[in-house]
């Protein structure tokens, strides 16, 4: 009899563990592709989409010309263009509603980083001397910015540099990695929690790489140890729907 009250008690505990979801596509209406590639706490979806078909060769930064942002809300699809934009491509958003992204303008044809925040300012934001266009991934609760300098050609890009900004000052983010940093190159930092806990990727050793920051040291861990690890980071966290 208590053999049998153990397993019943071990099987309501694990039950949990085996639970099951239902998953939804995230279509904008009349596109021909749909990205998502940020939520926050309170269920809002940012992303964007094509209306017409163009091949993508980078995942990290998508490089067609006719690509608009969106927000999802409550099942409603909100399209966000920035002002004077031929592209806007939005990266991320935090719990206050304020998004960052990218976007080229039309009159010149450059490419510029931005923070649209929920009060409806859109604000430019280029890292200083910069090759490539500055392009944000994410922004956490604080208004602190994360992102890297990429390529946005048509033949996409590697990442430059990786880079923190808060309040209008930019610091780079470049670190090397336990082991061989011969070559250490091609960074970005690709996250930020509200906590202030960084995700990044770099190349190094032979391999992509990918990393995390916890405060305000500099102690940089790999995670994971393989040469997947930024396929894995990349490909997890940012779901494609078509």
């Amino acid at each position: 009899m208590l053999r049998f009250s153990f397993t019943l008690l071990l099987i309501a505990v694990t039950h949990p563990l085996f639970a099951q979801f239902t998953y939804a596509p995230i279509n904008v209406p009349g596109a021909v592709s749909t990205q998502a590639r940020g939520i926050n706490n309170n269920g809002e979806i940012v992303g964007f989409y094509k209306n017409t078909p163009c091949l993508d060769s980078d995942i990290r930064v998508p490089n067609c010309p006719n690509i608009k942002g969106f927000k999802l809300v409550n099942g409603a699809y909100i399209k966000l263009m920035v002002s004077g934009s031929s592209r806007t491509v939005i990266m991320g958003v935090n719990d206050l509603g304020d998004l960052v992204g990218y976007y080229t303008k039309s009159s010149d044809g450059t490419t510029h980083g931005f923070i649209w925040y929920h009060t409806n300012v859109v604000r430019t934001i280029d890292y200083p001397n910069a090759p490539n266009a500055t392009v944000p991934f994410g922004i956490n609760k604080a208004g602190i910015v994360v992102g890297g300098t990429f390529g946005t050609g048509p033949n996409g890009g590697f990442p430059g540099s990786g880079w923190v900004w808060a309040n209008g000052t930019f610091s780079t983010m470049n670190p090397t990695l336990p082991g061989n940093p011969a070559g250490a190159c091609c960074w970005a930092v690709t996250s930020i929690s509200n906590t202030g806990v960084l995700a990044g990727l770099l190349f190094q050793s032979d391999y992509w790489q990918a990393w995390m920051k916890a405060g305000t040291d500099q102690d940089f861990l790999r995670i994971p140890q393989s040469s997947n690890a930024v396929t894995h980071l990349l490909q997890e966290s940012i779901p494609t729907w078509t």
